[in-house]
């Protein structure tokens, strides 16, 4: 679905990356312009207007605004452009459709080669979203403007990609989005809800709290656990349901930067990372994301001084990291380090 809308979205501007960043220079997000001519009487209906003629009365309107390319909209300053750059890169690295190169091969050999192609794809991803960000935006215009001026920011932030697909391919190409969309939901709540049973079930049940607990018991607790963080997913959502959805990723990013990649870092490359020391990572890097998580979608400015940032990384992953190295330096359960430094690092399978 992605790739179609790509190319249809390129046939739009010749396939011509230059074309869709010199519109991008012209546009001021919509967003912000719609929260600047909020209360100005001359602003027309949107939905008369083409893409050309709505972006050409906004530039007219807010001479000397940031457009769509400037530095500094989202990140207004350096802190924040490099939170967000370490929640996006190293949160990719601690992402399960990477870990999981590591569970799905038999070789170390492949178990490399596996991640280094994923990363490459998502690496595409990220470039390919960027052009067709821009091009939707210069696309949808008029619609977003809309929206925003009408008090219905949760379509014009979250619904880009149903308009876009119904603007470039009709209700066919809407329908194809739509489906693609509950799809990409249903398989990934399912496989997120599968793992937080087992993992409650047997990796901390069965292994911490009550070792004698038969298999009935166990899934007993993988069932109740499963609809108990249903029902928190389901009231965390409505609660959230005017929130940008693609800023919220980012977020989950930062805190997947912040527990995981930590782990995985240290593992591979400091032979005397001991088990707490992966355990006392894990917490602090949890701990410090959710504070400033909810920090920054409760508008707080500033946590012990900390000034909150459009993403925890900066601070929950160089924390997580801290805890790491201490705890490992007072305790000893490294493991059988030499196999597993020979498994990582080895060219041989």
């Amino acid at each position: 679905m992605f790739i179609i809308m790509v190319l249809m979205l390129g046939a739009a501007f010749g396939f011509n990356p230059g074309e869709v960043l010199s519109q991008a220079d012209n546009m001021i997000p919509p967003k912000l312009a719609s929260g600047l001519l909020a209360n100005d009487p001359s602003v027309p209906d949107f939905a008369t207007l083409t893409s050309d003629e709505a972006i050409s009365f906004v530039s007219a309107k807010l001479t000397g605004q940031n457009t769509a390319l400037t530095p500094g909209t989202f990140a207004p300053n350096w802190m924040n452009t490099m939170a967000l750059a370490a929640g996006l890169v190293f949160g990719t690295a601690g992402l399960p459709h990477v870990l999981t190169r590591y569970y799905t091969v038999r070789r170390p050999r492949d178990a490399r080669t596996s991640t280094i192609g994923v990363l490459l794809m998502i690496g595409s991803f990220y470039i390919m979203t960027v052009f067709v960000g821009l091009g939707a935006m210069y696309v949808l215009y008029p619609d977003l403007m809309g929206y925003f001026l009408g008090g219905k920011s949760a379509i014009a932030q979250n619904m880009a990609v149903p308009l876009l697909a119904e603007h470039t391919g009709g209700e066919i190409m809407l329908g194809v989005a739509i489906g693609g969309a509950f799809c990409a939901i249903l398989s990934t709540v399912a496989g997120l809800l599968i793992t937080i049973g087992t993992t409650v079930s047997h990796d901390f049940y069965k292994e911490v709290i009550n070792r004698k607990a038969s298999d009935r018991r166990e899934v007993m607790v993988a069932k109740l656990s499963i609809v108990i963080m249903g029902v928190m997913a389901v009231g965390i959502s409505l609660g959230m349901a005017d929130q940008n959805v693609s800023y919220l990723v980012t977020l989950a990013f930062g805190m997947a930067a912040s527990i995981f990649f930590p782990v995985l870092f240290m593992s591979i490359w400091w032979r005397r990372y001991t088990r707490q020391g992966a355990l006392a990572t894990m917490i602090a890097g949890l701990v410090v994301s959710v504070v400033f998580v909810v920090a920054t979608l409760s508008n707080v400015e500033s946590v012990l001084g900390l000034p909150v940032l459009v993403n925890p990384a900066l601070y929950s992953v160089p924390a997580a990291i801290a805890a790491g190295v201490l705890v490992s330096l007072v305790t000893k359960d490294v493991g059988d380090v030499d196999e597993f430094m020979r498994r990582a690092h080895s060219k041989t399978d």
